[in-house]
């Protein structure tokens, strides 16, 4: 039987290094920082289940909603 879990991501432009940086209170260790949102997206898809797996010991089979701000 798989769970449901919801975690907040929220995403803010930087003018001064003109990246993107998106970061979570709900997922222990998520900083990323990317050029573009395309770029921060792939790599957000990439460490976000290795964080969710290692800092809060949810498996890949359960059920997980992402909510961006």
């Amino acid at each position: 039987m798989s769970l449901s879990h919801k975690f907040q991501v929220e995403i803010q432009f930087l003018p001064a290094t003109e990246k993107y940086l998106a970061t979570s209170p709900d997922i222990p260790g998520l900083v990323l920082e990317a050029d573009t949102l395309d770029d921060l997206w792939t790599e957000a898809k990439t460490e976000i289940p290795y964080l969710l797996y290692h800092n809060c010991g949810i498996r890949s089979g359960d059920e997980t909603v992402i909510s961006v701000r």
